[in-house]
C-alpha cells in the first residue's frame, strides 16, 4: 500500500471517529428543520442502493447542521470508491463533498442528494473542475429522475 494511501486512510478513520465522539458529547437536539434526517441525537443513519452487481452505501451522523459519514461506490466493472462524505441539508436537499480514494488516487467531488419518501436520490448533471475538485456546472439543472435511490437500511 502506498504511503499516501495509508496516510489518507488513517486520516479518514480519525475524522470519522472524532466526529462520532463529538456527536456523543452533544446533548442538544440537532439544529435541523422538520426535514431532519436524524430524529435522535447520537444516531447513525444508513442508506444503500443494491441492484444487479452494483452497491452504494452511505452511513451518516448529524452534528449540528452538518452530516458526515462514509460513502462507498462499488459499481460493476468500475473502480471502487471509498471515502468520507460531508454535507449540509438545505430544505430537502443534501449538498456535500465526497473525499475518496479510487485505485490509490485521492479525489474530491461535489455530490447532491434529494431526500424523498423513498430515500436519497443522487443528482446527475454536467460537471467541471474547480480548485482540484469536480463540481456541478449548475445545481439548478440537476436531474434526479435517473439517479441512484439509496434507501434507508439497518446499520450493521
Amino acid at each position: 500500500m502506498k504511503k499516501s494511501t495509508l496516510l489518507l486512510a488513517s486520516f479518514l478513520m480519525i475524522t470519522v471517529l472524532s466526529c462520532k465522539q463529538k456527536n456523543e458529547k452533544n446533548n442538544d437536539k440537532l439544529g435541523l428543520d422538520s426535514s431532519s434526517l436524524l430524529s435522535k441525537k447520537n444516531e447513525t443513519i444508513c442508506y444503500s442502493y443494491i441492484k444487479n452487481n452494483d452497491t452504494v452505501t452511505l452511513s451518516i451522523d448529524g452534528i449540528d447542521n452538518t452530516m458526515i459519514g462514509e460513502l462507498t461506490y462499488n459499481l460493476y466493472q468500475k473502480d471502487k470508491n471509498v471515502g468520507i462524505f460531508e454535507g449540509q441539508m438545505s430544505g430537502d436537499t443534501l449538498i456535500g463533498t465526497y473525499n475518496f480514494i479510487s485505485e490509490g488516487q485521492e479525489s474530491k467531488r461535489e455530490i447532491v442528494f434529494l431526500k424523498t419518501d423513498e430515500g436519497f436520490v443522487e443528482g446527475m448533471g454536467n460537471v467541471e473542475e474547480k480548485n482540484n475538485m469536480m463540481v456541478f456546472e449548475n445545481r439548478s439543472k440537476l436531474n434526479f429522475s435517473s439517479g441512484l435511490i439509496l434507501k434507508e437500511v439497518n446499520c450493521n
